[in-house]
């Protein structure tokens, strides 16, 4: 909760929440307001509109007044899953064919240096389901392509630590082609962690967490499309010896191994992972490339 530091607003904000709300509240809360004419407004702070007119007109000004690099990217049509040819076909000319129904995603999406997005879905959860990032305990993502002059204001998630393995950009390139970032709750991580454990060619950040599964080691690696699949091997037998030990493990990221057909590099693979009792946890794909 964003007001946990604020016990008299937490509980103004129930007293609200239920109808319980006192003449004192509602004078209180006018002591907030603010002219959009005021000098000391907040332009960049996030709105609350009550139609999606008045937001897609908000975030134009924002757009127009920002004086940064921009840039417009238009969305591409994916489906993502191991799906046989015409099944694909027919639901992506389907979508293509009705473009009323982009299921609340943007077709065309303006972004700008140094502009905070935040790009949400409205899911049905019926069934009773969370399907937030903020369900998660621990999130991971690989090829982040930030810098070590990124402000940790613009990574940042909201209840998450975030830790970040950063590169340098090569020369004659804006943003580098690698790194990894780790967001986990401050409950969940061991002291000591997270870390960096990196070879020539492959990167990887360690994580051992006491919740929901006590000391659990989660490895997250990235192996570039060039180096050879004995570096990745070499790596993750080096991780093995020396971390691994004793400890319940999950290993993941980007190997990039084609994992759709048979082929050497996955062969190698599956040998090594099966050699140290490993099994593999996610059995199709999560992508359509």
């Amino acid at each position: 909760m964003r007001q946990r530091e604020n016990k008299e607003f937490a509980e103004l904000l129930n007293r609200l929440r239920e109808g319980n709300h006192t003449s004192k509240d509602i004078v209180l809360l006018k002591t907030q307001c603010i002219e959009e004419g005021n000098e000391n407004y907040p332009h960049d702070t996030p709105h609350v509109f009550f139609s999606n007119k008045k937001v897609n007109e908000h975030n134009a000004t924002i757009f127009q007044n920002n004086k940064s690099v921009k840039t417009t990217v238009k969305a591409k049509d994916r489906l993502v899953g191991n799906y046989k040819a015409e099944v694909s076909t027919k639901i992506l000319e389907s979508s293509r064919n009705n473009s009323k129904d982009v299921s609340q995603l943007s077709t065309i999406l303006e972004v700008a240096e140094g502009l905070t997005y935040e790009m949400k879905l409205n899911l049905d959860c019926e069934d009773g389901s969370d399907y937030s990032l903020t369900s998660a305990d621990l999130i991971c993502f690989c090829e982040t392509r930030f810098l070590p002059s990124d402000n940790d204001y613009l990574t940042k998630l909201q209840n998450f630590h975030t830790y970040r393995q950063d590169s340098f950009a090569p020369q004659g390139h804006i943003r580098p082609a690698y790194g990894l970032a780790i967001y986990y709750k401050e409950c969940t991580s061991v002291d000591g962690y997270p870390i960096d454990v990196n070879s020539k060619t492959i990167e990887s950040s360690l994580i051992q967490i006491q919740y929901p599964i006590n000391d659990l080691l989660v490895c997250f690696l990235y192996r570039p499309p060039k180096p050879p699949i004995k570096s990745l091997l070499t790596h993750l037998k080096n991780l093995e010896i020396k971390y691994f030990t004793k400890k319940e493990v999950i290993i993941m990221g980007d190997f990039n191994v084609n994992w759709s057909q048979a082929n050497g590099e996955k062969q190698q693979l599956l040998q090594y992972f099966h050699s140290i009792s490993f099994r593999q946890l996610i059995t199709a794909p999560t992508t359509d490339d």
